[in-house]
């Protein structure tokens, strides 16, 4: 009976280690450029304060990622740099607040996919990649006095490496 109960111990640690979250298919560490400016877009509640989101403008980011990898085979660090342009408001007062550059980030990656993750929001975006590119979206909410989004259409965000 101890030598079934260890053969299954065995198996079963076997089995869960293989249910975790796939190593990168390719080395993705390093210096990543945008193959041209995202149009990233804001809408916040800041007209009304009741929670309903509505567009108020949009601007164009050019972006650097510089991929680092960390102690874990499934985890990378990100430094997002971004540069803007073409601000274009759409209603008269916006109450944007502009993310920092950089932006730090955390990568978890399965397979093709890394999942964007920031401190303060666990869902930043998501970046699909099987060669020297990488395309996906970033969809970022938070709320402090008011809340505002800063995302992307699925697919805009496109990446080349240097």
């Amino acid at each position: 009976m101890k030598k079934f109960f260890k053969i299954s111990l065995i198996f079963l640690s076997l089995f869960f280690s293989t249910c975790t979250l796939l190593s990168p298919v390719r080395n993705i560490v390093g210096t990543w450029k945008t193959t041209y400016p995202v149009k990233v877009y804001y809408e916040t509640d800041y007209n009304n304060f009741t929670g309903t989101l509505e567009l108020v403008a949009y601007e164009y980011w050019d972006i650097e990622m510089k991929i680092s990898q960390t102690y874990s085979s499934n985890e990378v660090d990100i430094e997002w740099k971004y540069t803007r342009s073409g601000f274009t408001p759409l209603v008269d007062e916006t109450g944007i607040v502009p993310e920092p550059s950089p932006i730090y980030l955390t990568g978890t990656i399965n397979g093709t996919r890394i999942y964007l993750s920031k401190y303060d929001d666990p869902t930043f975006g998501e970046l699909n990649y099987l060669t020297d590119l990488m395309e996906g979206f970033i969809d970022y909410l938070y709320t402090g006095i008011y809340s505002q989004r800063i995302y992307c259409n699925p697919n805009d965000l496109k990446f080349i490496k240097e």
